[in-house]
């Protein structure tokens, strides 16, 4: 479903001039919900289902509620897609709100992708020997240079570097770090704009980080709380705006509010001890808890 509402806010944001050639790769998917992508295709936009057994089943991985094993076919883009040089992914939970030719006319001759820099893992995670986090990327949106990805062999080393690496932190998302090694574009927050960004900084903190004076989202990513499963979440009116005209829009939605399903399960005391803890790791890394708990204490 996710997928269908997001292709449907593609077609609904285009210019009339833009032609899209869309493909959506799928594995162990219903017949029905084949058909029903498949019911997007339209004058200036062609739906190509690719449908892959996943080749990654074996190399080992946990699944993740929020990262699903099939992320790890987008490893494989170049090879599925290989009449293009140049392929822009962008993943299911997203809403595309404008015409992408702007950003897949980029030139990226020289780079794997162009990628926009993941604020929260810069600011919030700490810094290991692997990665350089104020350099990190969302692997969620990727203008791929699929020319240079398979004359460089990087499939397999995307492969070969999964198949030999010890965290599933980010699922596949480490990896391309990895093995993109910095050789990316970054581009601008609004074409991968995060929607966790809205629960953790303002709006200031943002466009510091990013350097930008001001920025309209072209890409949302709903990498928080999915507007499909949870209610009175950031952006769920935008989601639930293409969802009721989406192939979709007769399936009711089985929807849990937030706060009420935690205090259902006795849990709200419990995460507002886990926020304490994680508020209180901040502080230390930023150097400022000792700071905090003197004025605290002085206060009281």
């Amino acid at each position: 479903m996710p997928t269908a509402v997001a292709i449907t806010s593609i077609i609904a944001n285009k210019n009339i001039s833009t032609e899209y050639d869309i493909s959506v790769i799928m594995t162990g998917c219903s017949e029905e919900s084949i058909q029903k992508i498949s019911s997007l295709e339209s004058d200036g936009v062609k739906i190509n289902i690719i449908q892959s057994e996943n080749p990654h089943e074996n190399l080992g991985l946990d699944h993740r509620e929020h990262v699903p094993r099939a992320s790890l076919l987008k490893f494989n883009i170049a090879e599925f897609i290989p009449h293009y040089d140049k392929v822009l992914y962008i993943d299911g939970d997203t809403i595309v709100m404008g015409d992408l030719s702007e950003f897949y006319n980029m030139n990226i001759d020289d780079k794997y992708a162009a990628v926009v820099k993941d604020m929260k893992v810069a600011m919030l995670y700490e810094q290991d020997d692997i990665f350089d986090n104020n350099n990190y990327f969302n692997a969620g949106v990727q203008l791929l240079n699929t020319k240079k990805i398979r004359n460089d062999g990087i499939v397999e080393k995307l492969i070969e570097t999964k198949r030999n690496w010890e965290s599933d932190r980010f699922m596949e998302q480490d990896v391309f770090n990895y093995v993109y090694n910095k050789n990316v574009l970054f581009v601008s927050c609004r074409y991968n704009f995060l929607s966790t960004y809205t629960k953790v900084f303002n709006t200031h903190e943002i466009l510091s980080f990013y350097k930008e004076d001001s920025f309209s989202i072209l890409i949302l990513h709903l990498t928080y709380k999915k507007p499909w499963k949870h209610d009175n979440i950031p952006f769920q009116d935008i989601w639930h705006k293409y969802y009721d005209i989406s192939p979709y829009k007769d399936i009711p939605l089985n929807t849990t509010n937030e706060y009420s399903a935690l205090k259902d399960m006795g849990l709200t005391r419990r995460v507002k001890r886990l926020a304490k803890i994680e508020v209180k790791r901040i502080l230390k890394r930023l150097g400022l808890f000792e700071l905090v708990k003197r004025v605290l204490s002085r206060r009281v």
